[in-house]
C-alpha cells in the first residue's frame, strides 16, 4: 500500500534535529518532515533556538526506526520464502548482540526480497555505531583508501544515488565492511564494541555470500574483512578469510587483469585490476605473519608484462589511461611511481624472497647468487623509496613496511639456517640495520601520531615495530640504547593497538 501523502502545510519554525545534525535541507513539515517520514525516523523539533548537538546515544534513539510489536510468529515465518526466512533468523541472532530493535510482523509484510531485508539489517547495524553514511565514506576515502585503493569513490557515489532504497545486498554488505574498518569503539553503552560489530559483519557476509551471485562489491567486502583481521593482529583468521576471497576472485575471473569486455565502465575494470593486485599483495604480507602449518601461496604473481594498478585518484577517471608495465618499472626502480604501485614492486621482491624461504632448497652457488641478487635489490629499492617519501609520512609507508619485512624474513631465515653458516655475520648486521631503521620510523611516527591520524599509516607499520621489538628483546647488544629503543617501539605499537585493538606486545617497564 502506498504511503498516504500528508496534506498539512503547517511548518515548524526551524529544521528538525535529524536534518540539522546531517547538515541537509529540511522542509520543516509537521508532525514529521519528509526526510524523517520517508525513512520512518522519529522527527523532533527543539523549542530552543540553538539546540545543543545530541550525544551518540541520543542520535541512536533518534535514528532508530519506530518499530512496534507484535513480533512474527513461527507460523508467519514459515510462510516466507527460505532465503528471507533465513535472513530473519540471522537478524534475530544479530539483535541479541547489538542494541537494536526487532522488526514487527507488519514490517515483514512489506519485505519482498532478500535485498530489502538485508538492507534493513545493515542499516540498523550502522545506526547502532552512531555513524552516518557520509562519516563512513569520508573517513574511508581519506585514510584506508590511500594504501588499499579497491573502490572507485565516484562510482560508489553514483551507485548510491542511482539505487533507491533498498540497496542491493552486495552493496549493503560493502558499506557495512567500510563502516567496520573505520569504526572506533567509543565505550558508550549505546554503541557496540569493535568485536561485536566484527562478528556481526562476518555473520552477515557469510549469509549474503551464500544467497547472492559473486559480484565486485562482494569481493571488495571480503578483502576489507581480511584486511581488518590483519590490522587487528588476527593474522590466521585474515589468511583464511583471504583464501575465500581468492576463490571468489578466481571464480569471477579477476586473475585475468588484461581482459577488456566491451561496454564496461572503465572505472569498474580498474577496480577489478586493483582488487586482484590487493589480494596478491595482502597474501604475501599475511603469509609472513601467520603461524598456520602448511601455509602456501594460493596466487601467482602476475606476469611482469602486465600493467601496474591505478592509484587511488586514478579509479575515478572515466576514460582509459596508459599505465606502465610491471617489467618496465622493475627494470628501472628509480622511475617515479606512487604509493600502490610501490607496494606492488615491494610485494614482487617479497615474493622472490618467499620463493627462497619456502622451498628450503639446499645452498649452492645458484642459490647463493640468487640470495645476493635479491638482497641487493631490496636494499636498493628501500633507499629509492625512502628518498622519494622525503620524510613525509603516509606516502610510501606501505611499500617501506613490506620491504623491511622482506629483508627481515630473508635474513632471519639465513641466520637460523644451520646449512648456511657463511651468512651468519652478514645477516646479523642486516637485521641490526633493519631494527635501527624501524626505530627511526617509529620515532618519526610517535611525533605526529594522534588517535585521529593513525589511519593515514597502514597497519603493516605496526608489524615491523613488533618484529623489531622481538629482535631487540633477544639481542645482547646495544645495552646503553636498548631501554630507550624499547620505549620508542612500544609507544609506536601502542598507537596501532589502540586504533585496531591489536594484541598488545609484552609490556616493558619503560612504557
Amino acid at each position: 500500500m502506498e504511503r498516504v501523502k500528508r496534506e498539512t502545510t503547517v511548518q515548524a519554525p526551524q529544521v528538525c534535529t535529524a536534518c540539522k545534525v546531517r547538515k541537509r535541507g529540511c522542509d520543516k513539515g509537521l508532525p514529521s518532515c519528509s526526510y524523517c517520514n520517508s525513512r520512518n525516523l522519529l522527527c523532533e523539533y527543539s523549542s530552543v533556538s540553538a539546540p545543543k548537538k545530541p550525544s551518540a546515544s541520543e542520535l541512536r534513539k533518534m535514528y532508530l526506526p519506530v518499530m512496534v510489536p507484535p513480533q512474527p510468529t513461527p507460523d508467519f515465518q514459515r510462510g516466507l520464502c527460505p532465503s528471507v526466512r533465513a535472513s530473519v533468523i540471522l537478524m534475530d541472532a544479530v539483535i541479541d548482540w547489538l542494541p537494536s530493535q526487532p522488526l514487527a510482523a507488519d514490517r515483514l509484510l512489506e519485505i519482498q526480497t532478500v535485498d530489502d531485508l538485508l538492507y534493513r539489517q545493515v542499516y540498523r547495524i550502522i545506526q547502532t555505531t552512531g555513524l552516518f553514511l557520509d562519516d563512513i565514506t569520508i573517513h574511508f576515502f581519506q585514510s584506508i583508501h590511500r594504501w588499499i585503493p579497491i573502490i572507485s569513490r565516484s562510482r560508489l557515489q553514483e551507485t548510491l544515488v542511482g539505487n533507491c532504497c533498498p540497496w542491493p545486498a552486495d552493496l549493503s554488505i560493502l558499506l557495512l565492511t567500510m563502516c567496520l574498518v573505520v569504526y572506533q569503539d567509543t565505550s558508550e553503552p549505546s554503541t557496540p564494541d569493535v568485536e561485536t560489530l566484527y562478528l556481526s559483519t562476518k555473520m552477515l557476509f557469510a549469509h549474503i555470500q551464500s544467497v547472492i551471485p559473486i559480484s565486485t562489491n562482494l569481493i571488495q567486502a571480503s578483502i576489507l574483512i581480511a584486511f581488518f583481521e590483519y590490522a587487528r593482529f588476527q593474522v590466521d583468521a585474515a589468511f583464511i578469510s583471504l583464501g575465500l576471497c581468492i576463490r571468489l576472485s578466481l571464480a569471477a575471473g579477476l586473475d585475468l587483469p588484461e581482459r577488456r569486455p566491451r561496454g564496461h565502465d572503465w572505472r569498474e575494470l580498474e577496480e577489478e585490476r586493483n582488487m586482484w593486485w590487493a589480494i596478491v599483495i595482502l597474501e604475501r604480507m599475511f603469509i609472513c605473519e601467520t603461524t598456520l602449518p602448511g601455509k602456501r601461496l594460493a596466487t601467482q604473481f602476475p606476469a611482469t608484462e602486465c600493467y601496474l594498478p591505478s592509484e587511488a585518484e586514478g579509479l575515478d577517471r572515466r576514460t582509459e589511461t596508459s599505465l606502465p608495465l610491471l617489467s618496465e618499472s622493475m627494470n628501472n626502480l628509480a622511475t617515479r611511481v606512487d604509493c600502490f604501485c610501490r607496494e606492488v614492486q615491494a610485494a614482487l621482491l617479497l615474493d622472490r624472497v618467499w620463493s627462497v624461504v619456502d622451498e628450503k632448497r639446499s645452498f649452492d652457488m645458484e642459490i647463493d647468487s640468487m640470495i645476493s641478487h635479491i638482497d641487493k635489490e631490496l636494499w636498493s629499492f628501500l633507499g629509492i623509496i625512502m628518498e622519494q617519501c622525503n620524510g613525509v609520512y603516509g606516502v610510501s609507508c606501505g611499500a617501506i613496511a613490506i620491504t623491511l619485512r622482506a629483508l627481515d624474513t630473508l635474513h632471519s631465515y639465513l641466520l637460523n639456517s644451520t646449512s648456511a653458516p657463511q651468512y651468519g655475520l652478514t645477516s646479523q648486521t642486516a637485521i641490526d640495520s633493519i631494527v635501527k631503521m624501524t626505530i627511526d620510523i617509529a620515532a618519526s611516527h610517535n611525533t605526529i601520531f594522534t588517535e585521529v591520524n593513525v589511519d593515514t599509516v597502514p597497519p603493516s607499520c605496526g608489524y615491523i615495530s613488533r618484529a623489531a621489538l622481538r629482535h631487540l628483546e633477544r639481542s645482547s647488544r646495544f645495552h646503553d640504547l636498548k631501554p630507550e629503543w624499547l620505549k620508542t617501539l612500544s609507544k609506536s605499537a601502542k598507537f596501532f593497538n589502540t586504533r585496531w585493538g591489536m594484541i598488545s606486545p609484552r609490556t616493558h617497564p619503560a612504557v
